[in-house]
């Protein structure tokens, strides 16, 4: 489970040339960065699929080898095993990315939680960097 792709079937991801937009083309609808002191800036790509908008989150290499990064969203909800109050955790892993889709009539971000698969919708997204080397062998 780890590194997930997020909800959405990997069949939605464009290949290299289709539907990214290009750097004059304005995006309406974009995620904001978490801002808490433990949060570092989550990479984000957007792209257009059958009328559906799509956001592929991604996070910078974990300063510790081997230790895992965590794509957090925010939320009404707290995922226990985190500290940042307000966050939910959208995958986890070593090179994670995340796939987020617009809902168009709630006017946000929508995820499911990597722990119990409950749909959240968000506006904001970060990464938080593990300190500790996983058991993974690579």
């Amino acid at each position: 489970m780890y590194g997930t792709a997020g909800s959405y079937p990997s069949d939605q991801y464009p290949s290299e040339r289709e539907n990214y937009p290009s750097g004059k083309e304005e995006k309406k609808h974009k995620l904001k960065n978490l801002k808490d002191n433990k949060v570092v800036k989550a990479k984000i790509k957007y792209y257009t699929h059958k009328k559906n908008e799509f956001a592929i989150i991604s996070c910078p290499s974990n300063p510790t080898q081997g230790a895992y990064t965590w794509i957090v969203a925010n939320s009404k909800h707290t995922s226990p095993s985190f500290s940042i109050p307000g966050t939910v955790v959208l995958a986890g892993g070593l090179n994670v990315r995340y796939t987020a889709k617009y809902n168009d009539r709630r006017n946000k971000w929508e995820g499911r939680e990597f722990k119990n698969d409950k749909l959240h919708k968000f506006r904001q997204v970060g990464c938080v960097h593990g300190a500790t080397q996983s058991f993974v062998q690579h």
